[in-house]
């Protein structure tokens, strides 16, 4: 009797785990800007409610809704409000932990979303990892990376053991697909890539799958992987016009 192979896993569950990979690989590469913010509100007022259009009164004629007093026009409440957002870039990692203490202890209506430091240096050991023992290294140091940066993961645990995934990752390395180029872009893709197959094999599935099944998933840009040089490189420089 043939035995079927693993049963196929639900693709935005792979794509979820993938994004995830994406911000933290981003990150690792880039870092990402701290961010405070608070929102103003005005004071509440009273406002009329809208009426129901004449084309929606005659639709409820000789209907149970005509004239129902929940029809009728009422008073409603409302503010506005505004937010006001600050980024915040560290020196250096003891500044910004420094920074979580004071912040954390930050008065209702205030947000603060720490930021990262990049470690680049990982980032490179990960791609010129050529050997098992230098991905293991790799692997090592980036998981140190992930238990100081990361506190949780999508419905689970962060991940952890990643020096489990050596081989496998080594091996995608030789894939035909896996970019070598040399050009900036290329580095965006590497990062895609990595997302791409350590989502499959920590879900239990192997690189060549994930690849194929992520071959049109891109990673959104949100604020995780909106990188930490973009924000410092847009900042006006002493001596350029206001």
């Amino acid at each position: 009797m043939a035995h079927s192979g693993p049963k196929p896993i639900d693709l935005e569950e792979l794509k979820l785990e993938a994004q995830q990979w994406a911000s933290v690989l981003f990150c690792l590469r880039d870092g990402q800007v701290g961010m405070i913010q608070k929102t103003e509100w005005s004071p509440w007022r009273t406002v009329p409610a809208a009426k129901p259009s004449k084309e929606m009164l005659d639709l409820m004629k000789g209907t149970p809704w005509e004239g129902a007093r929940a029809l009728k026009p009422k008073k409603q409440s409302q503010r506005m409000g505004r937010t006001l957002v600050a980024k915040i870039v560290p020196a250096d990692a003891r500044t910004a932990k420094s920074m979580y203490k004071v912040f954390d202890k930050l008065v209702e209506g205030f947000d603060y979303i720490s930021p990262r430091l990049p470690s680049p240096g990982v980032w490179e050991q990960l791609k010129r990892a050529g050997s098992l023992a230098e991905m293991r290294r790799a692997l090592r140091f980036l998981e140190k990376y992930l238990k100081m940066n990361w506190s949780g993961w999508f419905g689970r645990e962060c991940p952890h053991r990643l020096d489990r995934h050596v081989d496998a990752l080594l091996a995608a390395k030789r894939l035909f697909n896996y970019p070598r180029s040399k050009r900036t872009r290329s580095d965006d893709k590497r990062i895609v890539f990595f997302a791409r197959v350590l989502a499959g094999l920590e879900l239990g599935r192997s690189p060549l799958y994930a690849i194929k099944r992520l071959s049109y998933w891109r990673p959104l840009k949100d604020l995780t992987t909106k990188p930490l040089q973009e924000f410092v490189a847009s900042l006006p420089r002493r001596g350029d016009p206001e």
